[in-house]
């Protein structure tokens, strides 16, 4: 995995992103200081596995599982957003987080989402 996120700050990034002069950072900085990252990371995972620190550790524990599913729902949402259009799945996702979080009033989680929802349906043009 390191060396496939490698390949992409060093080959893919910079072919398919044109670079710009402007002012600041590039556009590129930011996908490619990611990859990098991405890359390091996993690489120090990897030498962790094999030396065997936190061979017994759980994916999924109680402290995991929350953050699981809000991943879970925004990843939902972002395909709902690109079939049906990106009102829908804000409102998908606005509705689903507000209630996961402990909202119960579903008044007060729909009226959210619908507000968020028109917001984007005027903001964004279709």
């Amino acid at each position: 995995m390191s060396v496939v996120f490698a390949l992409l700050g060093w080959q893919v990034i910079p072919a398919l992103i044109p670079d710009a002069m402007a002012l600041g950072l590039g556009p590129r900085v930011l996908p490619v200081a990611t990859s990098y990252t991405i890359s390091l990371l996993s690489l120090i995972g990897f030498l962790l596995s094999v030396k065997g620190i936190g061979r017994d550790a759980k994916l999924i524990t109680s402290q995991t599982r929350p953050v699981l599913i809000l991943l879970l729902v925004t990843t939902i949402g972002v395909v709902i957003s690109s079939i049906a259009g990106l009102s829908v799945g804000t409102f998908f996702i606005i509705l689903t987080l507000t209630y996961l979080l402990n909202e119960r009033r579903v008044l007060v989680c729909l009226s959210l989402a619908l507000v968020s929802a028109l917001i984007v349906y005027a903001a964004v043009p279709q």
